[in-house]
């Protein structure tokens, strides 16, 4: 067979990689070449000494190599206004083309947005507190102290200054009782027609005194006189005397103010009819103004004045405030204030005023309610931190801050407050979960509730209380107390500011009150089955042994 040779058939060469030594010689006779174009013609146009003639010149777009689809390096050419230098800026031919594309429209578009022409800087954020200035104008405007308008005692303004004009024009002596409850605006009235005719009372001399400073009721004689002429010619031992002569032979004109006179109850009522028998003296020109709670003090404790029309004062009653009273009142007081009626809302303001006038219908009580309220949204809001705008230059004790709306006094906040103010402290203690009182001091409470509704009475004589209670605990099978332990028992509620207790010298004349209010008693020993039940029958009778 034939040798067959294959040096006739086609040989395939494989293009080898350069070296980097060959591919820096390559580089370098490139950079030759374009460093020749370069002298004649500047990329810039601006340093180009003949426009023409650089427009003709062809350059490379780019330094560095490119390779086409063979393999080889070879040079791109294009005229010097599409050249670029990474170094240089481009010519607005190759951003009109650059600007061409979809998407460089979007990264023009959006670099474009933040640079607005006439655009204001943009403000940064900083925490800052709250400014309670809002909240602590309110508080000032509900105030509980003696107001400047008087609304809703129109009638009991006009009998007043009715009643001091006629004696203090006539010369004539007279006697007023003014009763209520207390906040009903008794005082305040009474001082408002004072400052208001304080031309007609410069003339005569006025004794004002709260017969609550007094620790004993015979001490209201020597306070009087102190007042009227001073404590150095003041008498020691007779003062009763010495007023009266002083009341029946001066021809001046005196106003007597006694607030708390309830406060004057004594053995026989002595103190009380000796001051209402003061105007009816010969040649006496004193005009005497009471002030107390009770309703019924003439009727009551003084019925010898009814035989007596001489010594028998007048009376005016002020009666406790109505839901719609108290509402007008709070919002004339907010009215008072800028956006007063923008921090305590319409619905707390009518919840509030159903909640005293079912109580008790006091309005000083309502003025603190509503300020306490006040008081727990402001310290809410000081507490919390927001965000405020503020300018990059300026330092932070120049920042203007911007008032935020601020947060109005709900139903919530009203009802904790009321909670605080008329929750019982029979039933609960300061968690609401256990009670604060044992039954035994419960039972002396039922017993006094009951012997005060029974009796028509403020006021218990501790011996028949110990025996009522004996009765009580005896009828339900409960173990009583001894005389000593009860007193002892009276004293613990005393202290707790439950019950008050007057002095004497035999153990079971000592006087008890109650300090609390009835309808609260009577909401908190409901609770309880064995309470309620007594309650419901009464004091029970008992055989005698």
């Amino acid at each position: 067979m034939p040798r067959i040779t294959r040096s006739a058939q086609k040989q395939i060469e494989f293009r080898c990689q350069k070296t980097r030594s060959q591919q820096k010689k390559n580089e370098g006779t490139i950079a030759a070449s374009r460093s020749k174009h370069t002298r004649e013609c500047s990329i810039s146009p601006r340093k180009r000494r003949d426009p023409t003639k650089a427009c003709q010149t062809l350059v490379s777009v780019s330094p560095k190599k490119r390779k086409n689809n063979n393999g080889k390096v070879t040079e791109v050419v294009s005229s010097d206004e599409e050249n670029s230098d990474p170094k240089q800026k481009l010519s607005f031919a190759g951003l009109e083309s650059l600007k061409t594309t979809p998407r460089n429209q979007a990264r023009c578009k959006s670099a474009n947005a933040g640079l607005k022409v006439g655009s204001e800087p943009r403000k940064t954020l900083s925490l800052a507190r709250q400014d309670g200035q809002q909240y602590s104008k309110v508080r000032r405007a509900l105030h509980s102290s003696h107001p400047n308008n008087l609304l809703c005692r129109e009638k009991e303004i006009t009998e007043i200054r009715k009643f001091l004009q006629n004696h203090l024009l006539r010369g004539k002596p007279g006697s007023l009782y003014i009763s209520g409850a207390p906040g009903t605006g008794k005082t305040a009235c009474l001082t408002k027609i004072m400052f208001e005719m304080k031309d007609d009372i410069r003339k005569c001399q006025v004794i004002f005194v709260n017969c609550m400073a007094l620790k004993q009721p015979q001490d209201i004689f020597k306070k009087i006189a102190v007042e009227l002429v001073g404590e150095d010619q003041c008498p020691a031992k007779t003062s009763q005397k010495f007023l009266e002569e002083e009341f029946s032979s001066s021809a001046a004109t005196r106003i007597l103010i006694l607030d708390e006179m309830d406060q004057l109850e004594s053995k026989h009522q002595e103190i009380l009819y000796t001051m209402f028998e003061w105007p009816s003296l010969p040649k006496s020109k004193l005009i005497l103004i009471g002030i107390a709670n009770a309703l019924d003090l003439t009727d009551r404790i003084l019925p010898r004045l009814q035989a007596r029309p001489k010594c028998k004062p007048e009376l005016l009653h002020f009666a406790p405030y109505t839901k719609e009273q108290i509402v007008l009142i709070i919002k004339d007081r907010l009215t008072m204030v800028d956006d007063g009626n923008s921090i305590l809302d319409s619905s707390a303001l009518q919840f509030c005023a159903r909640k005293v006038s079912a109580m008790a219908g006091d309005m000083r009580k309502a003025l603190d309610i509503c300020r306490r309220a006040v008081e727990v949204v402001e310290s809410g809001e000081r507490k919390q931190q927001i965000l405020q705008p503020v300018g990059k230059a300026e330092s932070p004790s120049k920042r203007i801050e911007t008032p935020s709306k601020p947060k109005k006094v709900g139903i919530s906040q009203i009802a904790s407050v009321v909670a605080e103010v008329y929750g019982s402290r029979l039933v609960s203690g300061p968690g609401g979960e256990q009670p604060t009182i044992p039954m035994q001091q419960k039972l002396l409470i039922c017993t006094f509730l009951l012997m005060t509704k029974e009796r028509s009475t403020k006021e218990v004589v501790l011996g028949k209380f110990h025996d009522t209670y004996c009765k009580i605990c005896s009828k339900r099978k409960v173990s009583h107390l001894g005389q000593e332990d009860f007193l002892g028992l009276c004293n613990i509620l005393e202290t707790r500011g439950l019950v008050g207790m007057k002095r004497a010298k035999d153990t079971r004349m000592i006087k008890v009150t109650l300090k609390i209010d009835e309808k609260e008693v009577d909401y908190a020993l409901q609770d309880k089955t064995l309470l309620s039940s007594i309650l419901q029958e009464g004091i029970p009778t008992l055989s005698k042994n």
